[in-house]
């Protein structure tokens, strides 16, 4: 299964309008490997697929309503820690609604993911009603984040959704974040 993933993960192209974009996420999602390992992949998978980003930040809550930790990135520095509906992530998430930011400096909050950023997205993982996360893509190109990714990235939200261990479903659970040892779930 690792080597399938290896192969699906080397053969996403640059382009963004790849077409086995989002089946090549879903079985990365759906691999017999932890969860953790799995958003990794996916962070990788995004990255890849999306050209021109600055960053990108796969944000679980820890508690949800407190705080976003990042489990996941790629590019530039990130926050570590991002404060529930502050910035980008913080609005996506207390919202629970996708934010297109074709200027973040205009908005309240800017710099908490990266002093670099001129446009964000931030699409919330929704479970059970609530935020469990977001996905953070930022780019230092003013507009060059917009409604095609929005889309893309609202996908992959569902599909992360869909495969996500109860156990991390109200985000990050003990041992990530909490006290007690890790756990992962079924």
């Amino acid at each position: 299964m690792a080597d399938r993933l290896v192969r699906d993960l080397s053969a996403i192209s640059d382009a963004s309008t790849d077409p086995e974009f989002l089946a090549v996420a879903e079985r990365v999602l759906a691999a017999g490997v932890p969860w953790i390992t799995r958003l990794h992949a996916l962070g990788a998978l995004v990255w890849r697929a999306t050209p021109g980003l600055e960053g990108l930040g796969l944000y679980l809550a820890a508690p949800p309503g407190i705080r976003l930790a990042l489990v996941a990135g790629q590019g530039g520095p990130g926050a570590l820690e991002v404060p529930w509906s502050l910035g980008v992530a913080g609005a996506a998430a207390g919202d629970r609604a996708v934010q297109i930011v074709p200027r973040v400096g205009m908005l309240p909050g800017h710099g908490l993911v990266s002093w670099t950023a001129q446009s964000a997205l931030a699409v919330p993982i929704i479970i059970h009603g609530g935020a469990m996360g977001v996905i953070l893509l930022t780019a230092t190109d003013p507009d060059r984040l917009g409604p095609f990714e929005a889309e893309r990235i609202l996908a992959v939200a569902g599909s992360v959704q869909a495969h996500c261990p109860p156990a991390w479903a109200r985000g990050l659970p003990t041992g990530f974040g909490g006290e007690g040892p890790p756990t992962d779930g079924p």
